[in-house]
């Protein structure tokens, strides 16, 4: 059995060493935004036009993701988010990053990143056995948490030496390093043709593509669950995404907020771990529930906390149900939802996400700004 996870283990290792290289870059970019413009809403753009293409092509993508071997989708994904950044790295060669076609880029990699997302995630059940799916769906949230942790202070120790044009050229070579350990890989992934993916080809393209969304709308605990877990999708995205200038606005220091952020990603870190320690739960959604009214305390602690110590405890615990959650969502779905359906159910999953993630930044963005951030102001 570990033979058969090894491979699976060193997909997320490669995909993580992928994830910091784009870390990075994200990072530069975000700087290089700080530096030339001075307002929230045109950071908060970068993730909104990440998610469209989930938002408008989810269901074209998860339909090939369970009709086409998903070893080379990841692959395929890898190349195509490669291409954008050096499509970037090109742009800020040229001394000129217009903001239209900074966005043009990041939708393009966005479209690769929803076509790899469910392609991973119907690769896990596939290599891992049901008992496990807890552990590697939690091994596959570390990944970001680690990349988090590591990438400010890779990008601060960058910046400056190598530029936005070297931290662009470290990205590369990252997505490089993924495709071409990827393709070492001894993971065979067969196309799911079924006899109930037989019978559905009669039905049309059309109606086979929307699978996703008819299973989940026909399995109503299923369906409450996942508009649950895309109200909290709306909820979160978009004030996390100014932790860093409401830290700033708290503490007024640059070296305390650098700690603070540490502080939050080390609550993702610890929520990853619990579960790939070997924490069992029987019943995967109360967990998931009691980690949810704890992030949502706490995020009012963090809200109002002015002592650097709460807010400090706030973010570190308010982050660790969330990679926990995300674990036990992945495998819920795994379990529940039959194989040749992963790709369509997951990718439905993430066209939902993909349309509350962008509202949280759309509302989120000019409340700030137009009204919050003045609001404080004039007090």
């Amino acid at each position: 059995m570990l033979g058969r996870k090894r491979p699976l283990y060193a997909l997320f290792l490669l995909q993580g060493v992928s994830l910091l290289g784009s870390r990075l870059s994200g990072i530069a970019v975000g700087i290089w935004l700080a530096k030339e413009y001075d307002t929230v809403t045109t950071l908060l753009l970068i993730p909104l036009f990440q998610e469209l293409p989930a938002l408008l092509l989810g269901v074209w993508l998860g339909l090939a993701v369970d009709r086409f071997n998903r070893k080379k989708l990841i692959i395929f994904a890898d190349c195509g988010q490669a291409a954008g950044t050096l499509w970037l790295l090109f742009a800020i060669a040229d001394g000129d990053l217009p903001l239209s076609q900074l966005y043009t880029i990041v939708t393009l990699q966005g479209m690769f990143a929803a076509v790899q997302v469910p392609a991973i995630a119907a690769v896990t059940y596939e290599q891992a056995a049901e008992g496990e799916l807890d552990k590697a769906n939690g091994l596959k949230e570390l990944m970001f948490p680690i990349a988090s942790v590591l990438a400010p202070f890779l990008a601060g120790m960058l910046y400056a030496p190598v530029g936005l044009p070297g931290i662009i050229l470290i990205d590369l070579l990252t997505f490089a390093a993924a495709v071409a350990g990827t393709l070492l890989l001894p993971i065979s992934v067969e196309t799911r043709r079924r006899e109930a993916d037989g019978a559905s080809d009669a039905k049309g393209l059309w109606a086979q593509a929307f699978q996703g969304f008819a299973y989940i709308f026909r399995q109503k605990g299923l369906l409450a669950l996942v508009i649950y877990m895309a109200w909290w999708n709306l909820q979160l995205n978009g004030p996390l995404e100014l932790a860093i200038p409401h830290l700033l606005a708290r503490t007024g220091s640059d070296r305390l907020t650098s700690l603070l952020l540490g502080a939050m990603n080390a609550g993702a870190l610890c929520g990853a771990l619990l579960v790939i320690s070997g924490l069992t739960f029987r019943k995967r959604l109360i967990p998931m529930f009691v980690g949810s009214l704890l992030t949502a305390v706490m995020f009012v602690i963090f809200g109002f906390a002015a002592n650097d110590w709460l807010l400090g405890v706030s973010i570190l615990l308010l982050m660790v149900p969330l990679p926990m959650t995300g674990a036990l969502f992945s495998s819920f779905i795994q379990v529940n939802v039959p194989g040749h359906l992963h790709g369509r159910v997951f990718a439905a999953v993430g066209q939902l996400y993909a349309l509350t993630a962008p509202l949280s930044f759309i509302v989120t963005g000019p409340l700030v700004d137009r009204w919050l951030e003045p609001g404080l102001q004039d007090r």
